[in-house]
């Protein structure tokens, strides 16, 4: 039987369909990939442009407590969706 953390780490790029996300990306760490969008040009606009089923993944592999940054960046209806899913 497997628990939630024995689930592998999704491939965020396969699942969210993007292709400009760094290789390095694909297996590192959920601080790491936060680390990442706070180092992008425009962390606030790449955040924006996600759906609300991506934004939900990047919490998820980053991690609840890590992730209120991330949360900080979401537009309004980025947050409200996050409510429903």
């Amino acid at each position: 039987m497997t628990t939630p953390t024995d689930r592998p780490t999704p491939d965020l790029a396969l699942l969210t369909g993007r292709t400009r996300l760094p290789a390095e990306l694909a297996n590192a760490s959920g601080m790491k990939k936060l680390d990442w969008i706070f180092n992008h040009p425009d962390p606030a606009a790449w955040v924006q442009e996600l759906a609300p089923q991506e934004l939900y993944y990047w919490i998820r592999d980053i991690g609840k407590g890590d992730a209120y940054s991330l949360i900080e960046l979401a537009d309004r209806e980025q947050k409200r969706a996050l409510v429903d899913i």
